[in-house]
C-alpha cells in the first residue's frame, strides 16, 4: 500500500496515511470549500487498508496504527467526514486490535476535548485524550 500524504494548507488539514510504519496522522484546521472532494481521498485509502488487512496472508503485514487527532478548528461538515472516517478506524481497531487513537486538545480548549468525547461516544472508538505540548 501506498503512503497517502496530504499537506496541510489555509483551511485543510495536514493527513498522514502510512501503513508501513502505523502512523496515521490528522492535524489542524478543517473548514474546505469541498468535503467530499478533500475527504473522500482519505475514505477511499482507509478502504483499501481495511480490504488489505482483512485477507489472511497479509494480517501480520501492517502494524497496528497509532492514530492522532490534532484538530484545533472544524466545521460541522467535517464533523461528518470526522465521523466517518473513526467508523472505518473502528473497523480497523476489530482487527488490529493494538491500534490506538489519541485526541490531543489544547488544554484551555474544552470545546475540542469535549468534541472529541462526544465523537468517541457517537462511534464507539475509544480515545486517549491527551493535551497539546508546546
Amino acid at each position: 500500500m501506498e503512503i497517502l500524504q496530504i499537506p496541510e494548507k489555509n483551511h485543510t488539514p495536514r493527513i498522514l496515511l502510512d501503513p508501513g510504519a502505523g502512523i496515521f496522522e490528522f492535524e489542524g484546521i478543517s473548514l474546505p470549500e469541498d468535503l467530499f472532494a478533500f475527504y473522500m481521498p482519505v475514505l477511499e485509502w482507509l478502504d483499501a487498508y481495511l480490504a488489505a488487512i482483512r485477507k489472511v496472508e497479509n494480517q501480520f503485514s501492517f502494524p497496528a496504527p497509532k492514530v492522532s487527532f490534532k484538530m484545533t478548528y472544524y466545521n460541522s461538515g467535517s464533523v461528518r467526514m470526522l465521523i466517518f472516517i473513526l467508523q472505518k478506524l473502528r473497523m480497523i481497531a476489530d482487527i488490529q486490535t493494538d491500534t490506538v487513537i489519541d485526541w490531543y486538545y489544547e488544554e484551555e480548549d474544552l470545546h475540542i476535548l469535549e468534541n472529541g468525547k462526544d465523537l468517541a461516544e457517537l462511534t464507539g472508538v475509544t480515545f486517549q485524550f491527551k493535551v497539546l505540548k508546546d
